[in-house]
């Protein structure tokens, strides 16, 4: 006689959509009328949070060069810009002796990458990547 397990499978938790910059935004169809846009396109530009961007826009007024200046604004920037980096560490679980290093996109992240590897250094691309 062979014993049967029987597995509980969890339903699947459905989120509701985090509110992003320009979710309403409409554009035209080429039969006339016009739609929601629906971005599919997060890999070359995924939308920005409305949270973020409200932060970002709140922040503004105060920015000034990051690790460049003395003036009052360069401190506080790059006061702000060492702390998002102690939490994006602490929130990715880095160790005290790992770098981060923010880029400007992946393809920038990417090439400094692909100057650091030694002589010699093979990669494997898939062709699933972009």
């Amino acid at each position: 006689m062979t014993a049967t397990a029987v597995h509980a499978v969890a339903e699947p938790t459905i989120c509701a959509p985090l509110p992003v910059l320009g979710a309403e935004v409409t554009v035209p169809l080429a039969t006339g009328g016009e739609r929601t846009y629906a971005a599919l396109d997060y890999a070359a530009s995924a939308p920005a949070l409305q949270r973020v961007w409200d932060d970002v826009a709140a922040y503004a007024p105060y920015y000034g060069s990051v690790h460049r200046g003395a003036g009052h604004l360069s401190q506080l920037s790059t006061d702000l810009f060492e702390k998002s980096r102690a939490t994006v560490a602490a929130f990715l679980g880095c160790r005290p002796d790992d770098e981060l290093l923010f880029t400007r996109s992946t393809t920038d992240s990417l090439n400094l990458l692909a100057g650091a590897l030694p002589e010699g250094c093979e990669v494997f691309v898939f062709e699933t990547e972009h």
